[in-house]
């Protein structure tokens, strides 16, 4: 049985046709690995972040966000 083809006049044997699937294959292969190393460069600082946050609330010590939250009430209880 041979295969169905959806397009008549594209020759899945032909040169032409299997360097542009290598080429697709590449762009798909490149675009997965760097979507995964972005996706695990995010989780790894968010964990990082994380700890840094518990290990601050532990000690006592407010973090830069706290401080920087704080900031900003004070700026907006001074302009009321």
């Amino acid at each position: 049985m041979e295969p169905v083809r959806i397009r008549q006049d594209v020759d899945p044997n032909s040169r032409e046709y299997r360097r542009n699937l290598i080429i697709v294959i590449g762009i798909l292969l490149f675009l997965t690995v760097t979507g995964g190393t972005i996706l695990g460069y995010k989780i790894r600082t968010a964990e990082n972040a994380k700890a840094a946050s518990e290990a601050a609330a532990e000690s006592g010590e407010r973090t830069a966000e706290q401080k920087e939250k704080d900031r900003a009430m004070e700026i907006l209880r001074e302009k009321k």
